[in-house]
């Protein structure tokens, strides 16, 4: 089976989405023998592989078969060449609009299947992508509505040569809705449109997935999909899934903070002062930054080491041989966090400042993570276990393997 990925970005750009949907692709090409073509909306996205491969090419003479045949509006590789990413060919558009991918999605021989990784700031900067609707509504040969008023898309943009007479299909995963704010913020003004943007997906998707159960909910009241056939898949690791996960008593008594301690200024002395106390409390004797922010060693009663940036490679060594993570995050969206997913994942317990209002998508205080605001004087080891061990069961549930099973079943139901 063949399908169409459409990303914001793919690897090695730094982009939690495009590493979902590459991962995702070498799953259900391993496990259900589906394999994938991107089409990349990031028009300054490099391929690393692509490169280097027209590069090696020109060296030994053979220049003019390197050279990319942008006439379609396409870029390298063909689906017949073979080259791309890990296999994988990958398409990328010369521009966001919706006349260029419509004529990407109606080349001969792709695939009539789409998945579409949606996160409406990867499509546009303020979040409202319509390019992206209007196109996906051609492709499918479906009408809009544009302020009340019922209207053709613009039929020129429609190929006349779709190179398949296979009925188009289509499923989203939301990684995201809208987003909102005050009215000192642009969110506020832009939600309106993206949430439209969600709706509009929603209903023109032969079926919806997303990462928590309360989108789950909107996507089902917002489309005609009825409660409880969207499925919830909270985000999986792009940092590894380590098998077996090594006990936190063989463990550095070291943590990890990602992302800094707090989104919120105000937080931030309150962040410093739970850190602290929660070091004493699980007995941490080191603090390691990694990412792209920092930590003040003055503030910190044990030595801080920050890491910056670091490969996949050595993040998932980091994150399997410390005993807890710290994150802030919003209250009610840690499954949609994929540095929660990677804490998890690797057997650590995870730390958040505040406790979440809400027991969402199955995370409970105390049971799956612990918050420092709301921390004992003391955690033993093996009670952090576990934490840990309960957090790991948790993922389980939603694993990378797991994730692509019910992806590849929604993908060959229709």
């Amino acid at each position: 089976m063949e399908i169409t990925q459409i990303v914001s970005g793919l690897p090695p750009a730094i982009n939690g989405v495009g590493d979902y949907a590459f991962l995702l692709a070498q799953q259900l090409r391993k496990e259900h023998g589906i394999n994938t073509q991107f089409i990349v909306c990031d028009v300054n996205w490099q391929n690393a592989e692509i490169l280097k491969t027209e590069t090696l090419k020109s060296a030994i003479g053979n220049r003019q078969s390197a050279m990319p045949d942008t006439s379609s509006g396409l870029r390298p590789p063909s689906p017949q060449s073979g080259e791309g990413l890990d296999g994988f060919s990958v398409f990328q558009l010369k521009e966001r609009s919706a006349g260029e991918l419509l004529r990407v999605l109606s080349q001969p021989g792709m695939p009539q299947m789409v998945l579409l990784q949606y996160v409406g700031y990867g499509y546009e900067k303020r979040g409202c992508p319509v390019w992206l609707v209007r196109a996906l509504r051609a492709w499918r040969g479906q009408r809009t509505e544009d302020r009340g008023q019922k209207s053709a898309l613009i039929s020129d943009l429609r190929s006349p040569t779709s190179g398949s007479s296979a009925r188009p299909r289509l499923v989203t995963m939301f990684h995201e809705l809208y987003a909102f704010g005050p009215p000192w913020r642009s969110s506020f003004w832009t939600s309106p449109v993206q949430r439209w943007i969600a709706k509009s997906l929603a209903c023109s998707s032969d079926h919806c997935i997303t990462n928590r159960a309360a989108s789950a909910t909107w996507l089902a009241e917002a489309s005609h999909h009825r409660t409880g056939a969207v499925p919830i898949l909270p985000i999986f690791s792009n940092l590894g899934e380590p098998e077996p996960v090594l006990l936190l008593v063989s463990r550095k008594p070291q943590m990890l903070v990602y992302g800094g301690l707090s989104r919120s200024p105000n937080d931030r002395d309150l962040a410093v002062k739970a850190l602290r106390q929660a070091c004493n409390g699980l007995g941490i004797k080191r603090l390691i930054t990694f990412g792209s922010r920092t930590l003040d060693p003055a503030n910190m009663e044990v030595p801080v080491e920050n890491l910056g940036l670091l490969t996949k490679k050595d993040a998932g060594k980091l994150l399997s041989e410390s005993r807890a993570g710290y994150l802030d995050y919003f209250d009610g969206y840690l499954a949609k966090s994929g540095i929660f997913a990677a804490y998890s994942a690797h057997g650590l317990v995870p730390l958040l400042l505040h406790k979440n209002v809400s027991d969402a998508d199955g995370l409970t205080m105390g049971r799956h993570y612990l918050a420092s605001s709301a921390l004992p004087e003391e955690v033993g080891i093996e009670a952090q276990q576990r934490i840990a061990s309960q957090a790991r069961a948790w993922y389980d549930g939603h694993s990378v393997k797991e994730t692509s099973r019910v992806f590849a079943g929604k993908l060959k139901l229709i």
